[in-house]
């Protein structure tokens, strides 16, 4: 059925209209640009379409225009669906880059590497740095150690075993420093033969975990040579044969003979019963299911019945994304804990005193300035605590005793006396002498 033109323009999208117009316009003053676009037309009944049209010019004998022919597909279902992916692609890439997890494409019939903004960053650059970037160019930016071992877990991925690509390597940062990152990822698509055509995956920084892993061991080899005189042992828990190691100092600690094996079980009993017990089991889950690392003093009843306080430290250890061992440092803090808990006890049963003593009691700095004053002192001297601290005790004395009250402060400082009693005038807030 034909249709004026004035008919098609009426139903096209106007934000699509500027482009069939001129897509018409090119195609006609060159037969070779050619007319193919997809577009959104108004259906009917209201409701938007996406038509794509691909047509030709027929012209007359001087390669003049006179008429189109063509072709309308209704492409709306394939258009709609290349919305809602790039809508999710967005949303993912949103999600990324909050989740600061940067992510990479492998064309591997190209070898061209793709980053996102976010993989990028984490080694100082942008993505723009990385244009016509290849998978060589990005072996360049990892350590030496780590690359044979990065091309084994790619390799043998590629290669069809079942076994995700996973693995952790060091990458050089534009500072000049190494970090620790974590890939993961897998084969997308594939060329007709089978054999992988793309690969894609994530980027995660790793550099604190890592480096507490790694000093973690450093201490544990310390230790291992110097642990009987700071009293500091180590232990160990492999998750995958759910064995655990103590040293000997760890023993020790614990009050159990140098044939003890301990077990993950009877190293928990170990902990006072009560919160002890309950916040070694919570951190060490969280250890195992989250990979956090831990660092508390908790009580501890050894095998010969004494009560203990102890520090204990935990980092896990992570391969492949999964924690497979928590290894840790066991410290005897007993003295110095108890020791902190008098000096808490005094300091509270001071305060006590201090505060509700029925006689005035303030602490004054060597130029006279009130520091701390109890109620009693206020009420004493009239003032509020906070209008006391802006003064000096010089301000509110008598000038008749002040100066045998400066004399005896300073035999005092001066370590003539040991202290002194004085009898002396103060001024009260309404002007009044007590």
């Amino acid at each position: 059925m034909p249709f004026k033109s004035a008919t098609w323009k009426n139903i096209i999208h106007p934000d699509d209209l500027e482009l069939i117009n001129k897509n018409v316009i090119q195609h006609c003053d060159n037969e070779n640009h050619p007319y193919d676009q997809t577009v959104r037309y108004t259906h009917q009944f209201g409701q938007t379409i996406w038509m794509r049209r691909k047509g030709m010019a027929i012209r007359n004998k001087e390669g003049k225009p006179v008429r189109m022919i063509g072709i309308h597909a209704n492409v709306s279902e394939l258009k709609n669906t290349q919305i809602k992916l790039k809508a999710q692609v967005e949303f993912n890439n949103q999600i990324m880059e909050s989740s600061e997890i940067g992510s990479w494409h492998w064309d591997l019939n190209s070898n061209q590497f793709e980053i996102s903004n976010q993989w990028a960053s984490h080694i100082g650059y942008s993505s723009a740095d990385f244009s016509n970037y290849t998978f060589n160019d990005f072996q360049l930016l990892l350590h030496k150690e780590d690359i044979q071992g990065s091309l084994m877990s790619i390799n043998t991925h590629l290669e069809g075993a079942n076994i995700k690509l996973e693995f952790e390597c060091r990458i050089k940062h534009y500072n000049g420093q190494w970090i620790w990152v974590l890939y993961k990822g897998g084969v997308i698509g594939r060329n007709i033969d089978g054999t992988p055509k793309t690969v894609s995956g994530t980027q995660q920084v790793i550099d604190a975990r890592k480096r507490n892993e790694l000093l973690l061991l450093k201490y544990k080899s310390l230790t291992e040579t110097t642990n009987h005189g700071s009293n500091i042992g180590t232990w160990e828990v492999d998750l995958n044969s759910m064995t655990s190691y103590w040293s000997n100092v760890t023993k020790k600690i614990h009050e159990v003979p140098s044939n003890f094996l301990s077990t993950v079980e009877n190293g928990i009993n170990f902990y006072k019963k009560g919160e002890s017990r309950d916040k070694i089991s919570n951190l060490f889950n969280e250890a195992v299911a989250k990979a956090q690392q831990f660092d508390d003093v908790f009580e501890i009843v050894t095998a010969k019945g004494n009560i203990k306080y102890v520090r204990a430290i935990g980092v896990p250890i992570v391969k492949n994304g999964k924690v497979v061992s928590v290894n840790g440092l066991f410290q005897d803090v007993d003295s110095e804990t108890r020791l902190n808990q008098k000096l808490k006890l005094q300091e509270e049963q001071f305060r006590q005193t201090f505060e509700f003593a029925a006689i005035g009691i303030a602490i004054v700095s060597l130029d006279g300035k009130w520091v701390r004053v109890n109620k009693s002192t206020t009420k004493m001297l009239g003032y509020s605590e906070a209008e006391l601290i802006q003064l000096t005790f010089q301000d509110i004395t008598h000038p008749e005793d002040l100066s045998n009250d400066l004399n005896l402060l300073d035999q005092l400082v001066n370590k003539k006396i040991e202290a002194y009693t004085i009898e002396k005038r103060y001024f009260h807030k309404d002007g009044n002498t007590i």
